[in-house]
This record gives structure tokens, sequence and C-alpha cells, in this order.
């Protein structure tokens, strides 16, 4: 099934991302508060060269990408973290990684339009981070959306990650 069409929508329902995250902090614990400007459920729109994306329970993605990425060094807990991520924006869309002559998407890749602050336990913001993450392959299936959006989100939290912690 091709990428292009005017008004087709395709959903991205939960996703169970794995980034490849490797810190030792020792006790430090860490918690993600997701903020009020990162939207659970939306419509990126399609246009006349590309697919929509029906996003859905996007926070559980979110959630679920942050147990994976930090569970192996990093204690993760809810309540009085020594440091939060608080991620202010994180929007999914596609974006076109191949284009016909035609100007239409040939294959696509996964974005995360995204901002976070680590925040200490006394509310000092640490460090800062606005970027775009990209998934790190380029699909050109409509059943791939999910894959290039896992991906993303792997990308986000690694970048996220090196910004916050050095790695």
């Amino acid at each position: 099934v091709s990428l292009v069409a005017c008004s087709s929508t395709v959903v991205l329902e939960q996703v169970a991302p794995e980034p490849n995250i490797n810190q030792d902090h020792g006790a430090t614990t860490i918690s993600l508060r997701i903020e009020k400007g990162v939207r659970d459920t939306y419509v990126q729109d399609g246009t006349p060269s590309m697919i929509g994306v029906e996003v859905r329970d996007w926070h559980k993605s979110l959630r679920s990408a942050f147990r994976h990425s930090f569970r192996r060094s990093i204690p993760t807990m809810g309540n009085h973290p020594d440091l939060t991520i608080r991620l202010l924006k994180a929007e999914f869309s596609i974006v076109p990684a191949a284009v016909t002559s035609g100007g239409q998407a040939a294959a696509v890749r996964g974005s995360i339009r995204y901002q976070a602050n680590l925040v200490a336990r006394d509310g000092t913001v640490v460090r800062r981070i606005a970027n775009t993450a990209y998934s790190k392959r380029g699909f050109s299936e409509r059943a791939q959306v999910s894959v290039a959006a896992a991906d993303a989100i792997e990308t986000m939290f690694e970048e996220i990650a090196a910004e916050f912690f050095g790695q």
C-alpha cells in the first residue's frame, strides 16, 4: 500500500520503543513528567503527496520508552525523584525521506519535534534540549508507520540522554 493519498489517514496506536541507553549514575533516581503541551491523541493531516497520521495513546508510548531507556542504569521512580525529565513538547509526524519525480513521497521517516528539561528535586532546571529526532530508517509502506514512530521515539530518548547525561 502506497504512502501517497490525498485524504487517507493511518492510525498510530501505542508502540513499544526500546532506546539504546546505558547510563551509570549510582543511586540517582529519575522520573518522567509529560506536560500539558504534549498531546496524547491528535491528527497530522495528510497532503496531496503524503498520508496523514492519527496518533493515539502517545503518552503510553513515551512512558514505555522512558521505562526501557533508563531501567538498566538509573532507578526510576514517580514520587520525589532526584531528577525529573519534563517533556514539554513531543509531536510525532511523518516527513518525506525520498520523493518521486512527480513530487510524491516514495519513503518517509518518523519525526518528533521535542523540548525537554532536566529538573532537580528542588525545581532547578539543570539542562534543556529542543530538537527534532528522526527515525533511523526510511519506510515505504503504511503499516511501517508504527515502526517509524518507535524508531523516532528511540532516537529522541537517546538524544535526551546524551544531552542530559553525556552518553
